[in-house]
């Protein structure tokens, strides 16, 4: 629109012209909206893609850290494999998983009988805390180095390893003999930011719970710790398996431990995270690490599969 005075001449706007603007107008608004459209699906599969990995974050966390305890404070009744990923941990002919084992890496995985896309994986390691005898402290008490070490009742069994040899039956060596502190000046220390050799302070005498140590003195159940013992809470079988979650009714990866010592303190099972498989691909006999193949769900189903190798 516009206003011309008296001695202008006047033009507006023809109708080929306001077409061709109408036209123009057209294609950059189509244009426009193409772009925005793909640029909203590339959005949407790009944020399903990150709520699969943000979903299972804490579930392969989880995963992680229980294969970090693979063969930590495990005994071997082999020495020749003991430092050697072995698979099958062996069973006795119930079916049960045999302790020790022969190598303290040993592994055992085999296809889920009601789930085949899955597999069942056994492996030892020791879920709770450890000490270090720092030194004698009297006839009756040693001071400790204390990593969570625990004289709760459910927690208090441990192996003693004394220059590199566990302790065992002195009938029978093939059995790790597990025993029980007591007088411990404190349960559950942190020893991340201690500055000296110890933490807590504990009775020097130990009790064994299933056999008989040999000492200078003769066979005993009640040895008394050096300088230099170690402490570790007795090992698990870990299993990790995958089973239908009642919470969504979906495949979800399941772990469960089952200790190996007279307390008991079996845990599970936790559910990880939802998976559509959970597959061990490779011969971890011959190279000496565990490589799984696991499918995840995210929260809208997206399924993301990666690769992930675990080794000690």
């Amino acid at each position: 629109w516009q206003t011309c005075e008296p001695w202008q001449t006047c033009r507006g706007l023809t109708i080929t012209e306001l077409l061709v603007a109408i036209v123009i107008s057209a294609i950059i608004l189509a244009a426009m909206g193409f772009l925005y459209s793909t640029s909203d699906k590339v959005f949407a599969s790009t944020e399903a893609i990150q709520n699969a990995k943000d979903y299972v974050d804490s579930g392969m966390t989880q995963l992680e850290w229980f294969f970090d305890r693979w063969g930590a404070g495990v005994p071997c009744n082999n020495p020749n494999k003991c430092t050697k990923v072995v698979v099958p941990c062996p069973q006795d002919s119930n079916g049960n998983f045999v302790f020790p084992p022969p190598s303290s890496l040993c592994i055992s995985y085999q296809p889920n009988t009601t789930y085949p896309q899955c597999d069942d994986v056994y492996f030892y390691g020791t879920m709770g805390g450890e000490g270090f005898v720092s030194r004698v402290s009297s006839p009756s008490t040693v001071a400790v180095l204390s990593c969570r070490l625990t004289a709760s009742s459910n927690n208090n069994c441990y192996l003693v390893k004394r220059g590199g040899i566990w302790f065992r039956d002195y009938k029978n060596q093939n059995t790790v003999l597990f025993f029980q502190i007591s007088g411990l000046s404190s349960n559950n220390l942190d020893c991340i930011n201690v500055s000296g050799l110890s933490n807590a302070t504990m009775s020097r005498t130990v009790t064994a719970l299933n056999g008989q140590v040999q000492t200078n003195n003769g066979p005993t159940s009640t040895p008394q710790l050096q300088n230099g013992d170690l402490l570790i809470r007795a090992p698990s079988l870990i299993h990790l398996y995958c089973q239908i979650n009642p919470q969504d009714n979906k495949l979800w990866l399941y772990a469960k431990t089952t200790d190996q010592s007279p307390c008991g303190n079996d845990k599970g099972p936790y559910a990880l995270m939802p998976v559509d498989s959970f597959k061990v691909i490779n011969n971890p006999n011959t190279d000496g690490y565990v490589k799984l193949q696991i499918s995840y769900r995210g929260k809208n189903n997206t399924v993301i599969t990666t690769q992930r190798i675990f080794g000690r």
